[in-house]
C-alpha cells in the first residue's frame, strides 16, 4: 500500500526528531559534559537516596526537609570516610610497594631472566651460532629496557602523584559543585521531576518512565553482578596469596580484582 503524503511527512518529521535528539546529545555528550556531569551526577544521587529518605519519613512521620539533608550530609560523610581510609591504606600499600620493587626485581627475577638467557643461547648455540647471537641480543635488551623501567618506578611515581595532585583544584570545583547540587536537588526533588515532567510532552514521558524502568533494573543487576564477581576473585586471590605467605597479599589482590573487570588484560 502506498504512504498517503500525510504518513511520508510524518514519517519524515520523526525520522528528523529522533536524528536531531541524538545529535544533540552528542553534543552535549562531547562538549559540554564537563559542565553537565555534575548535574547529572547530582541528580543521580538525589535519586539513589529517595528510598533512604522515604525510608525514614515513615519512622520519623515528617515530610520535613531536615530528613532530607540528614540523609544526604550521612551519605557524604561515610563517602568521605571510605575514601579517606581507602586511600591511606592504598598510598602506604603502593608506596611500600614501588620501594621494594626495584629490590625483589633485581635480587629475584633479573638473575633468572639472565639465566634463562644463557640457557636459551646454549642450545640455540648447538642449532645455529647466528640465531643463537640474534635471540641473545633481543633477551639482553629486554632485561635491560625493564630494569630501566624498574629503577625508574619511583620516578615515574612520584611524576604521576604530582600530576594528579596539579589537576585536583579543578576536579575539586567539580566535586563541590556535585556535592552543593545534589543536596539541592534532593530538598526540591518531587518538585524538580514534577516541573520537568510538565515540560515535555506525553508520549516522550511514558518511553522515559518506561526506559528508567528498564535502566536502572538492568544497570543495577549489572552493577551487582560485577560487584560479586570482583568479590569473588578477590577473595580467591587474597586467600591464595595469603597461604603462600605473599608480603602486601590485599593490594595485590585489590588491583588484579579490579582489573579482571578489564576485557584484554583480565588476571593473566
Amino acid at each position: 500500500s502506498n504512504m498517503t503524503l500525510d504518513e511520508k511527512k510524518k514519517f519524515i518529521i520523526n525520522v528528523a526528531f529522533v536524528v536531531t535528539v541524538y545529535a544533540v546529545l552528542y553534543f552535549v555528550f562531547v562538549y559540554a559534559i564537563h559542565w553537565f556531569m555534575p548535574f547529572l551526577i547530582g541528580f543521580l544521587i538525589a535519586l539513589a537516596l529517595r528510598p533512604v529518605t522515604r525510608f525514614i519519613n515513615r519512622f520519623v512521620k515528617s515530610t520535613g526537609r531536615g530528613v532530607t539533608i540528614f540523609v544526604v550530609a550521612a551519605f557524604y560523610v561515610v563517602i568521605a570516610l571510605i575514601l579517606w581510609i581507602l586511600i591511606s591504606f592504598l598510598i602506604s600499600q603502593i608506596t611500600d610497594l614501588v620501594n621494594i620493587m626495584p629490590y625483589l626485581y633485581f635480587n629475584k627475577i633479573e638473575p633468572l631472566l639472565i639465566e634463562f638467557n644463557e640457557w636459551i643461547t646454549t642450545n640455540a648455540k648447538n642449532i645455529s651460532p647466528d640465531a643463537a647471537n640474534s635471540i641473545s641480543q633481543v633477551i639482553s635488551s629486554a632485561i635491560e629496557y625493564i630494569s630501566g623501567i624498574i629503577k625508574n618506578i619511583s620516578i615515574s611515581f612520584v611524576g604521576l602523584v604530582t600530576k594528579l595532585i596539579s589537576s585536583f583544584p579543578l576536579y575539586l570545583i567539580s566535586v563541590i559543585f556535585t556535592i552543593v547540587l545534589s543536596v539541592f536537588i534532593s530538598v526540591e526533588y518531587d518538585g524538580l521531576t514534577a516541573f520537568i515532567k510538565r515540560q515535555l510532552p506525553e508520549k516522550f514521558n511514558s518511553a522515559f518512565s518506561e526506559a528508567r524502568k528498564f535502566l536502572s533494573g538492568t544497570i543495577w543487576k549489572m552493577i551487582k553482578s560485577y560487584a560479586i564477581i570482583m568479590l569473588i576473585t578477590f577473595t580467591e586471590i587474597f586467600v591464595g596469596l595469603s597461604i603462600l605467605k605473599v608480603n602486601r597479599a590485599l593490594p595485590i589482590a585489590a588491583i588484579i580484582a579490579v582489573l579482571d573487570i578489564l576485557p584484554v588484560l583480565g588476571t593473566g
